[in-house]
């Protein structure tokens, strides 16, 4: 057997394994189970007001920076950069100045965090449509694949040559332009039934 042959054997026994475990995967009734669950919504939800605290933190501490920038202008400074002493806001310039760059560096830090999970949550549904229609495409793409597969073998190994090597990518790339053709026709009925459920409504 032939080293072509036995290549093409390996990738249709990969590809069977695949399939296999994507029977025991997510199989939605309709586009409206890719929504988030109520578990999820409450975790969304609780993000979401963690998120608004804590911008309206980081608005007051820069607000807080802003009028102290604007006062330590008018105030007098000592040769090595601190505020005199004989200024009434000097000590409170002198101690809070230097640590609010970094502090507001820090809250915006957290604030970013939260937007990223926030961000994550926002795209649940379409990460869910997605890998779902990729993984039934593949399935799809699967059947033809396996057809292909054997008249392959047998023109493999009676063409035991530069032509037997590469008529071994014939049933990948079949199965590839299958598995394209069945994400863009999957893609325009899960659309029909997203207008038809309102889905847009239950999105975050």
């Amino acid at each position: 057997m032939s080293l072509t042959v036995i290549i093409l054997i390996l990738f249709t026994f990969l590809f069977c394994l695949r399939n296999f475990f994507q029977l025991f995967r997510f199989k939605p009734k309709s586009v409206a189970d890719f929504l988030m669950t109520e578990e999820e919504i409450a975790k969304y939800e609780k993000i979401e007001k963690e998120f608004l605290a804590q911008e309206r933190k980081i608005s007051d501490i820069q607000d807080y920076h802003e009028r102290l920038k604007n006062i330590g202008a008018n105030t007098r400074k000592n040769k090595d950069g601190t505020y005199d002493r004989r200024s009434k806001y000097s000590d409170l310039l002198n101690l809070e100045l230097p640590k609010l760059p970094k502090k507001v560096e820090k809250e915006l830090k957290i604030g970013k965090s939260l937007t990223g999970k926030l961000e994550t949550y926002r795209k649940l549904y379409d990460t869910r449509k997605n890998k779902w229609t990729n993984n039934l495409a593949s399935n799809y793409a699967f059947v033809f694949y396996l057809i292909s597969t054997l008249p392959t073998i047998i023109t493999a190994m009676v063409f035991d040559n530069q032509i037997g090597k590469i008529i071994i990518w014939v049933p990948i790339i079949f199965y590839f332009l299958i598995k394209g053709i069945y994400k863009k026709e999957i893609g325009k009925l899960l659309n029909e039934h997203e207008r038809y459920y309102n889905i847009k409504a239950f999105l975050p």
